[in-house]
């Protein structure tokens, strides 16, 4: 699923809440997708 992603990515993937990995990390790319 989260294998593309930037380290960064994987690492809110890897939280507790799902959620945070569909927000929008705070770098400004989607975390799940982009």
């Amino acid at each position: 699923m989260l294998l593309r992603v930037p380290p960064i990515g994987q690492s809110f993937a890897r939280s507790p809440t799902p959620a945070a990995a569909v927000v929008p990390t705070p770098t400004g790319h989607d975390g799940r997708l982009r």
